[in-house]
């Protein structure tokens, strides 16, 4: 398995640079539960306003509610990893290039925002640990 995840730069550019994802999930991460994982996409200025402000928890329980109010300016993928998942790779397709905000969203049974605006990196890895995640650049 392996998720999408694009990046882009602010507003005024929206080329996205992110060409690679790498994915790694620790043994016993989330209480060895899956992981529900969604990469968010943003092609609206407003969508991102409101993304930049959400939980991860907020952001699952909304996502519906979001993608009937900005049917155009999003676009999501999502994926379910286990614990220990190692080696998962992502190559972005040239069609994304059009997304002004990329966001990584992790369902953890744990507190936490378990979110991270991630549309700068060109390539960078999602390491799923045991109560959350990093991103980690990657040259």
């Amino acid at each position: 398995m392996a998720v999408l995840l694009l990046a882009g730069c602010a507003f005024g550019d929206p080329e996205i640079k992110t060409r690679v994802i790498e994915m790694e999930v620790a043994p016993g991460a989330n209480g060895d539960d899956p992981i529900r994982v969604d990469i968010v996409l943003a092609h609206d200025p407003e969508l991102v306003k409101q993304l930049v402000d959400l939980s991860a928890s907020d952001w699952f329980r909304r996502r519906g509610e979001l993608r009937l109010a900005f049917p155009t300016g999003i676009t999501i993928a999502s994926r379910e990893v286990v614990p220990g998942q190692k080696g998962l790779r992502f190559d972005v397709p040239e069609s994304a290039g059009e997304a002004i905000g990329a966001f990584v969203f992790a369902e953890y049974g744990t507190e936490g925002a378990h979110r991270a605006r991630v549309d700068r990196l060109e390539r960078f890895a999602v390491l799923l640990g045991p109560k959350d995640f990093s991103i980690e650049p990657r040259s």
